[in-house]
């Protein structure tokens, strides 16, 4: 595991199959090096959500995208509309991948919800995360 394959790690244990059987599915493992000027974990090319959306939709899941807030902002107004959501009801009910901020280090992260428990390898902590996105997932076939 490492710092920019969170989100690899975190849908392999949603679609219950290994890393090794996702990165052949998507025909890379995200970590070439793209951006040469910016930082670990920066610099590699990682992976996208829509890229797992996708592959899950082949193996039979569904994937949800549940944001915690939404933008409102037509362009003849400086002042957004923020609606904000609660996520708990939602994912309290079903698997998934959180995505957002970490705290400690004030770099994205995505972990795993399976069976109501946070499943990261990195932090072991729900706590000190700032969640932006949960994507839940549905088996479907």
């Amino acid at each position: 595991m490492s710092a920019w394959s969170c989100l690899l790690d975190s849908f392999a244990i949603s679609f219950e199959i290994s890393k090794i059987q996702l990165i052949k599915l998507l025909g890379h493992d995200g970590s070439e090096i793209i951006w040469y000027d910016q930082p670990e974990p920066l610099r590699r090319r990682g992976f996208h959500p829509q890229e797992f959306i996708r592959i899950g939709y082949s193996l039979g899941y569904a994937v949800v995208c549940f944001q915690t807030e939404s933008l409102m902002h037509p362009v003849e107004y400086e002042e957004p509309i923020i609606l904000k959501y609660d996520l708990e009801p939602i994912y309290n009910d079903c698997n998934g991948v959180f995505t957002g901020l970490c705290k400690l280090t004030n770099q994205r992260h995505a972990f795993a919800w399976k069976d109501r428990k946070a499943i990261d390898h990195i932090h072991r902590t729900f706590t000190n995360f700032e969640i932006d996105e949960f994507y839940a997932v549905f088996k479907i076939s």
